[in-house]
């Protein structure tokens, strides 16, 4: 007994030196494991063991000292026993070598890991007990972990910390360069507990984090990047798109915006305020950097009321690799994004359509006159203008980007006067482009495609619309998306897919007859519109003869000549339609499998003889100046490398296609699988229930089943 009451008072010791010096703990237990590794004779990772917070036995604070100053004798020594400079030992060597070298000298490499921000998180929760909030506004206020925000962190630890070495903070945390993967762009009233909050939720939609295998995302952050006693030096007094920022901003993949919730004392979306924050978004659309934006969403009330239980959400700007990981089509990721991102507070953002660059705000005046001028082309020491061009563009292209990303989450939670103002936001943008929306699975009706259309600026020139799925979608819709099409006359590549919409003839019409004539490339899905008849596939062809330049077109008419609406009459339509003489590259893509009705059948049947007549309509309607593909040995020089296998075999007759069926019960409905691989003088293969045509020259026509396997057209190889 006595010996086992030596032990515990031993242990009570070592826990004592440990809550004194937590540096030592560290190396000891760093010690230990590497000598039971040794001891095993393998090779174990170390693992970096966080320091803990001294603590007496009874839970508190082992020292009720409060800090009247950051400067006091026992908060230096903690903050130096914590995060002590650690390229001491490296700047030495270097300079006894005559480099001029100091810690880490690319700002843009002085990221901090995910880990590392929780090891400053737990130290500041721990301490920020001792210490007084130093603002005139609540001077002498003690501070507490709820409302710690990044002004007090870098008075009480990171201005301290780094004053002696004039070192960044990071180089208090790291040991060698550290590349950004993300740029942060925030408020520095952000609380610390709400931004390390948005940050775990990033990394884990992201998928950024895996420490099984050691595997730490790196998250370039200002305050902590800076060297903040050298100011002037770190920023760059020429141009301020060479500054560390904008370097740290390229240097990353993408850029995270942290939005506030607006709890308590602060009003939401701050950084729709702050001049530095749009600035960065600004400089993240130029330099086409994915960005993702954060938010906190109030849960519940703890306590007396006045403690909020809150959440992180995230909006990414495609899929990302959470939404990915249990599923692999296209339409499931998206689904699983819908799902992900449906309780996203989009109110935050409406801070975001009514900034105001030349407005905001900044904690240092110099800054804001040095950005304006900076946008402004003019002398970054001289006093900005009130008003320019340059000011406009900013405030367009960062509302418009901010109106494309909470669109459908505005209209899934039917927050219909916030979508006016989307609209509103979106149509102001004339310097735009490109406009890309993805609304399959969404909720939207008529009026929100009615409100869409009025808010398509006149600049654009790539629209890419995707519908597919939106069951409340149908011809009056359309009609007004039509009406605006007609005016848009920069537009050259459009996309439009209404899979599963309830149109009908009419909103075919709508579309196809308003297409403007100068689009280069055009895409129209209308899968599994069931409601089309003969007169829409006759819209169809009469718009798409008009168009005049057209290079590439794309249609999926899967299940409509299936259907009990199109007759023979619309199939010959098809059958006798010459595309225009400028397309190059031509993409049908047809019926996966016939329904199983008699009608149904024959119709697949009238598609496949329709296909081989529009191969032959576009071998006979080629320039003089193609060549004419033959089947003879000496054409056979111009023909690329196909695995089409023998190009002499004789096309099959339709009535000997269908006796394909070996039983002769369906054989219509084996017609793909039979006539597998099977190549004719036409050049129609039939591959895995899908058809393919090609003429063997520069253009090339394609007919693929809703596999959609990809192909190059041009080599007329499956890849």
């Amino acid at each position: 007994m006595d010996a086992k009451a030596e032990r515990q008072d031993q242990k009570k010791v070592n826990v004592k030196a440990t809550a004194k010096d937590p540096a030592k703990a560290n190396a000891k237990a760093t010690a230990q494991t590497s000598a039971k590794a040794t001891a095993k004779g393998t090779k174990k990772k170390v693992k970096f063991v966080k320091p803990t917070a001294p603590r007496s036995e009874e839970g508190v604070e082992a020292s009720a000292e409060v800090y009247q100053d950051p400067q006091n004798a026992g908060h230096l020594k903690d903050l130096n026993s914590w995060f002590p400079y650690r390229f001491k030992d490296r700047d030495k060597e270097l300079k006894e070598r005559g480099i001029e070298a100091r810690g880490i000298m690319m700002t843009e490499h002085r990221a901090i890991s995910l880990s590392q921000l929780r090891t400053v998180n737990m130290f500041a929760q721990h301490r920020c007990q001792k210490w007084r909030d130093l603002a005139p506004k609540n001077s002498g206020q003690l501070l507490s972990f709820s409302i710690l925000n990044f002004y007090h962190l870098c008075s009480w630890v990171i201005l301290p910390c780094t004053k002696q070495d004039d070192s960044a903070f990071v180089e208090c945390l790291a040991e060698d360069d550290q590349v950004p993967s993300w740029f942060i762009s925030h408020w520095w009233g952000d609380r610390l507990n709400e931004f390390i909050m948005c940050v775990e939720k990033h990394s884990e939609v992201r998928c950024l984090e895996d420490q099984d295998n050691g595997v730490q995302p790196y998250y370039w952050v200002g305050a902590y990047a800076i060297r903040q006693h050298s100011l002037a030096a770190e920023l760059g007094s020429i141009n301020l798109k060479e500054s560390s920022f904008s370097k740290a901003l390229q240097t990353a993949f993408g850029v995270l915006l942290i939005l506030n919730g607006g709890f308590s004392d602060t009003m939401p979306a701050v950084p729709f305020t702050r001049i530095w924050c749009l600035f960065e978004i600004s400089d993240a659309l130029d330099n086409y950097k994915p960005v993702d934006i954060t938010a906190t969403l109030e849960v519940e009330k703890q306590g007396n009321g006045q403690d909020f239980k809150y959440k992180a959400e995230v909006l990414t700007q495609e899929p990302a690799q959470a939404d990915r990981k249990f599923c692999g089509e296209q339409a499931a990721c998206m689904k699983a994004k819908l799902e992900r991102e449906s309780n996203f507070p989009v109110k935050v953002i409406q801070g975001g359509l009514n900034s105001r660059l030349e407005s905001a705000d900044a904690s240092d005046p110099q800054d804001r006159r040095m950005i304006l001028n900076c946008l402004a082309g003019k002398p970054l020491v001289s006093e900005p203008v009130d008003e320019h061009w340059s000011y406009t563009r900013v405030n367009s292209k960062v509302h418009s980007f901010f109106a494309t990303r909470c669109w459908r989450q505005t209209i899934d939670q039917k927050q219909a006067a916030m979508t006016a103002l989307l609209a509103q936001a979106l149509q102001e943008d004339t310097y735009r482009e490109n406009v890309v929306f993805d609304f399959s699975f969404c909720k939207m009706d008529n009026k929100d495609v009615e409100l869409l259309a009025r808010g398509l600026p006149h600049s654009v020139t790539t629209l890419d619309l995707d519908f597919r799925h939106c069951y409340h979608i149908g011809d009056e819709g359309l009609i007004a998306l039509g009406n605006k099409l007609k005016t848009l006359e920069n537009i050259s590549c459009l996309s439009l897919n209404f899979e599963g919409c309830k149109i009908t003839d009419q909103g075919v019409q709508a579309i196809t007859s308003n297409i403007p004539k100068g689009i280069e490339s055009l895409t129209l899905g209308l899968c599994g519109c069931t409601t089309i008849g003969d007169q829409g596939l006759h819209s169809m062809v009469t718009g798409l003869v008009s168009l005049e330049v057209i290079k590439e077109l794309t249609l999926d008419i899967t299940n409509i000549t299936g259907n009990d609406q199109v007759t023979k009459r619309g199939i010959n339509e098809l059958a006798h339609w010459r595309p225009p003489r400028t397309v190059e590259r031509l993409v049908l893509v047809s019926n996966e499998n016939p329904n199983g009705t008699t009608k149904s059948e024959n119709n697949e049947l009238e598609l496949v003889e329709l296909l081989r007549r529009l191969a032959r309509n576009w071998k006979a309607y080629r320039p003089p100046e193609v060549p004419t593909t033959t089947t003879n040995c000496e054409s056979k020089a111009h023909i690329p490398p196909t695995t089409f296998g023998r190009a002499d075999v004789q096309e099959p007759s339709l009535t000997e296609t269908r006796r394909a069926g070996s039983d002769g019960s369906k054989p219509q409905a084996k017609l793909a699988k039979k006539a597998s691989k099977v190549t004719i003088s036409e050049k129609v293969e039939y591959v895995d229930e899908s058809i393919r045509l090609s003429s063997y020259s520069d253009r090339a026509i394609s007919v693929e089943s809703r596999k959609r396997f990809r192909c190059n057209l041009k080599l007329c190889t499956l890849m």
